[in-house]
């Protein structure tokens, strides 16, 4: 190994003077790293000691105006307008005669409204009375009662399950009430109309009718002669047939006639036949009404007496 008195340190790997300096603090008692700011951190973060306000949320300096700026900009607190097209005081005055508008002194009825007048008429506006008159009437959706909504008045309830129908326009026939849910027709409401029908009767086989009871009876004054009389068949003197009688010259037998003696034959043929038949159908129905209800709504109605 050969050894060189003029060796650097490069030649042997190590850091020359200035290196090192530039790459190395001197020995001390440092903080560990990150655990205090650099100077740079603390002058971004930190003001100079000094007496300030204490902490609160405070404008940043630029983001304010100082003393002089504020009192140019801004006029001083108080109750105005709204920003408009307002006159002067100047141009008013010069364009108006003040003393057509204007009380100066004494009372005045006729150029301006006094401050009672203006308090009444903003109290009229909103007076229950201008707002609901008596008589009128007021709809709810809900259950209220305008008597205890508005203290001093006075309201009746219109009636329940009715509709309502404009009266006559001079109000003759107000609050009047009629018609019904259910209706029943009368016979002077059916339309006019009928009901037909046929019918036969059966038919039956050919027949004859004998005399049943039928009869006819009669009588008339007897001719006398002697021996037997000549009458017979349906007629007989004294309802007797055939008797003998003595000839005498008055009048006092009777020939009777009683077709039932002899009575014989049927009634007339009439073969086969039908009867025609006419009359009507039977009764239906039982009367009852009917609902004419039309679709509604349910509302609360009240109108104003007082």
């Amino acid at each position: 190994m050969e050894l060189k008195a003029d060796l650097t340190a490069a030649d042997v790997g190590a850091y020359n003077q200035e290196e090192a300096n530039q790459r190395f603090q001197p020995l001390g008692n440092y903080t560990p790293a990150g655990y205090s700011y650099g100077k740079e951190e603390s002058d971004n973060r930190f003001q100079p000691k000094g007496n300030y306000q204490p902490v609160g949320n405070y404008a940043l300096k630029g983001e304010s105006y100082i003393k002089s700026e504020s009192d140019a900009k801004y006029q001083p607190m108080g109750n105005y307008q709204i920003a408009g097209d307002y006159a002067t005081n100047a141009m008013v005055n010069s364009k108006l005669d003040k003393s057509a508008i204007l009380q100066t002194t004494g009372q005045s009825s006729t150029q301006v409204m006094s401050q009672k007048a203006i308090t009444e008429a903003l109290a009229k506006a909103v007076s229950i009375d201008v707002l609901y008159p008596v008589g009128i009437v007021l709809w709810f959706a809900q259950n209220k009662n305008p008597n205890n909504v508005f203290p001093g008045t006075s309201w009746k309830y219109i009636g329940e399950n009715r509709t309502v129908r404009l009266a006559a326009a001079n109000g003759s026939n107000l609050l009047s009430t009629g018609g019904n849910d259910t209706k029943w027709l009368s016979v002077s409401q059916i339309p006019k109309h009928s009901h037909s029908f046929s019918a036969n009767t059966s038919n039956t086989g050919g027949h004859n009718h004998n005399r049943g009871n039928m009869n006819i009876t009669g009588y008339l004054p007897s001719v006398i002669a002697h021996g037997d009389d000549v009458f017979g068949g349906a007629f007989a003197r004294n309802g007797q047939s055939k008797p003998a009688v003595e000839y005498t010259d008055h009048w006092k037998q009777l020939t009777t006639f009683d077709a039932s003696r002899t009575w014989t034959g049927h009634t007339s043929w009439g073969g086969e036949h039908i009867h025609n038949v006419n009359g009507t159908t039977s009764e239906i129905g039982k009367g009852e009404g009917f609902d004419v209800t039309n679709s509604y709504i349910m509302l609360m109605g009240w109108y104003r007496v007082a």
